[in-house]
């Protein structure tokens, strides 16, 4: 034998190089009771093979999964933040202005019930001329030519130029 090839299971000197080496507190058979390291065959070299891929796929997958939950520990944060701003900023602004639009709504009702009460009040409401009968419209056409006279003439300073 030449100084190049290494000693086999049959070598003379009993070393085998497919044997896990012993010693103390090594032990000299696998679990499940077969050889430490012993060079695989072409069907455990794919299953190896396979084995390191899925490793592999594993540790992406990991490293994957640690990046979303990063992720999801920044969304919750800012999610945490904004609620904060709604809670503290926004919800009082938006109850403020929901007060304010129901108090001058009210307001404004109330004003326009002024109106309209006075309205029904006075001489000179409001006429729907086409709704009226010919003796209704001989009475409305005096009131009408008075207003002209002393309210829209006036008013607008309209002349006959």
């Amino acid at each position: 034998m030449n100084d190049s090839t290494p000693p086999g299971p049959d070598d003379p000197t009993g070393v085998d190089p497919t044997a896990a080496p012993t010693g103390p507190g090594r032990p000299a058979t696998a679990p499940d009771g077969g050889p430490l390291n012993r060079r695989p065959g072409s069907g455990e070299a794919t299953w190896i093979v396979e084995l390191r891929r899925l490793r592999t796929g594993l540790t992406d997958l990991r490293s994957r999964v640690d990046g979303l939950a990063r992720r999801v520990e920044e969304f919750t944060g800012h999610h945490t933040d904004l609620a904060a701003v709604v809670s503290e900023q926004i919800a009082p602004e938006l109850a403020a202005l929901r007060q304010f639009t129901t108090e001058e709504l009210n307001r404004q009702a109330g004003q326009l019930d002024e109106v309209l009460t006075t309205l029904r009040q006075e001489d000179n409401a409001p006429v729907n001329w086409p709704a009226l009968t010919a003796a209704q419209a001989r009475v409305q056409w005096p009131v009408l030519a008075q207003w002209v006279a002393e309210v829209l003439v006036p008013w607008y300073e309209i002349t006959r130029d």
